[in-house]
């Protein structure tokens, strides 16, 4: 009686060679083709949470522009380009209507 046998060394006939490629071949297509689909999933999901972070971000921060805090950002980028004259109808007081005209002395 027999109890182990021990096989080794298999020659396939290349039909049956072929045919087992194929089969791996179609497999590992699968699982590609299978985690390309989670990956783009994940990647989707990804988006979405990042853009509704943003969107929320972006809600902050439009309530928080109120027009004393929009026209304090206005005349600090004003300091730090210095211009010559300022014509605005910019976020401190002046309507669309009527603007104001500011000359500052050159060199300041």
């Amino acid at each position: 009686m027999v109890d182990n046998i021990v096989i080794s060394d298999i020659i396939l006939s290349v039909p049956v060679q072929q045919a087992a490629d194929s089969k791996l071949a179609a497999q590992q297509a699968a699982q590609q083709a299978e985690f390309n689909r989670q990956k783009a999933q994940k990647d989707a999901e990804t988006t979405a949470i990042n853009a509704q972070a943003a969107a929320a971000a972006n809600a902050a921060k439009t309530q928080s522009l109120t027009p004393n805090v929009l026209c304090q950002n206005f005349i600090d980028a004003l300091r730090e380009i210095k211009p010559t004259t300022i014509l605005s109808a910019g976020p401190c007081g002046a309507t669309s209507t009527s603007s104001v005209q500011i000359q500052v002395p050159a060199g300041r």
